[in-house]
């Protein structure tokens, strides 16, 4: 009776897991422009807290009522990253930027945080984040190694940056395989 009980509330339990994970897959931003406001605000003000990017992970996860404590958070956050890169567009609010407006993986770059990026590499298994999204500039496909690669050749730019960490990153991107966007099909 007792391992019957235990099988019904463990098969309870992968159930409603795993029914979470389906409503995930078909998460559907309305007002796509709020919530775009809502994550660059979010990133931003999680910056000054000591664990900034479960804080910045967590409130997205609230944002769209999902438990923020779910075991599978971060392919979550990967999942909305990747499906909403297009969306997700920060805007005129900080200096440290080529564009007015940049998605908020470059805008995070541009700002001198790494942290975002680094984790998005670091657990890429958990994350499965693309790191060839691009966005086209001047009628050009541009990713976030090209983006890198315009700081690193700008010396109007580079100075404005630390260029180590940018070239360290850098050399990050081509052992993930990173793309420009001249090399995307």
């Amino acid at each position: 009776m007792k391992n019957t009980l235990l099988s019904i509330i463990a098969v309870f339990i992968t159930f409603m897991l795993n029914a979470q994970i389906v409503s995930i897959q078909d998460i559907n931003i309305e007002d796509q422009e709020s919530f775009s406001i809502f994550v660059c605000s979010k990133y931003y003000n999680s910056r000054n807290l000591s664990n900034s990017i479960e804080a910045f992970e967590m409130g997205i996860m609230r944002e769209l009522d999902l438990d923020e404590n779910h075991p599978n958070r971060k392919a979550i956050i990967g999942m909305i990253l990747n499906k909403y890169h297009d969306i997700i567009i920060c805007g005129k609010d900080t200096e440290n930027r080529l564009r007015d407006t940049e998605p908020i993986i470059k805008r995070s770059i541009g700002r001198g945080e790494y942290d975002l990026i680094d984790n998005l590499m670091y657990y890429e298994e958990d994350y499965g984040y693309n790191l060839n999204h691009y966005e086209i500039v001047d009628g050009n496909k541009e990713t976030i190694l090209d983006y890198i690669e315009k700081i690193l050749n700008t010396p109007s730019l580079i100075n404005k940056y630390d260029a180590d960490r940018l070239r360290v990153l850098h050399n990050d991107f081509i052992e993930y395989d990173a793309k420009r966007g001249s090399e995307l099909e």
